[in-house]
């Protein structure tokens, strides 16, 4: 049988978004799927509604957790705790998938788990619904220099690895070296999810970027960081 892939989904109170991306997620192709909802203390329905229609659907691969508001960090972290898959990927319920999203990330776990998988990825931006296709990479290997100087490199170049919702995570990775999303405070220099990426690379030992070129992800707007480079001395350790 083909590797069990857990999708973990922080909402809250955007339940609408949850049920489109769970109807979403059912058409895709790859059928090995665990979806683990986690409701961050909704003040509306979102999670009845979810649960509603997981029964009348029968749906025997989907579980719904709920916590009291403790943020996107939290339920990401129960969502890691609860999942049973040997692969991971994070969705937020607005995200919009093409039906080969999950299928084409699986292609390439071939490669081993020294190597992350990312999609191309369009995100909208205000009102206007404007979609932005960020430039990519080709699948690269680590070059002759030092692994932190070449990482920082790659995420100044391409925008898509700041994202968590693009790529596919080996869950013994996360779960061997007990990864967890932190808290980051207003205006900090990197955000949870690009904290999170940068550990994950690391203690992974991942030398690997394969990346499919086909936007398979339509998603909101970034959170915007003052993400830099402090100087050529400064590693990966998040």
């Amino acid at each position: 049988m083909s590797p069990k892939v857990s999708i973990v989904i922080a909402m809250k109170n955007d339940g609408i978004y949850a049920l489109r991306l769970l109807k979403a997620l059912e058409k895709d192709k790859y059928k090995n799927l665990e979806i683990v909802l986690v409701d961050d203390g909704s003040k509306d329905n979102s999670a009845d509604e979810i649960k509603e229609y997981v029964l009348s659907e029968k749906l025997k691969n989907v579980k719904l957790f709920r916590e009291d508001s403790e943020g996107v960090e939290t339920a990401r972290n129960i969502g890691i705790d609860k999942s049973t898959g040997e692969y991971i990927i994070f969705l937020n319920p607005k995200d919009e998938i093409d039906a080969n999203f999950i299928t084409a990330l699986m292609l390439t776990v071939e490669n081993g788990e020294q190597a992350l998988a990312l999609t191309g990825i369009m995100e909208k931006l205000g009102t206007e619904k404007e979609r932005v296709l960020y430039s990519s990479l080709t699948a690269t290997k680590k070059p002759k220099e030092t692994t932190r100087f070449y990482r920082e490199r790659l995420f100044k170049k391409d925008k898509r690895l700041h994202f968590i919702n693009n790529k596919l995570f080996n869950a013994k990775i996360i779960k061997d070296h007990d990864l967890k999303f932190e808290k980051v405070k207003k205006g900090a220099e990197e955000t949870s999810e690009l904290k999170f990426i940068k550990k994950y690379i690391r203690v992974g030992e991942i030398e690997t970027f394969i990346t499919i070129n086909k936007p398979l992800l339509i998603t909101q707007k970034l959170e915007r960081v003052s993400h830099r480079v402090v100087n050529r001395k400064r590693s990966l350790e998040a």
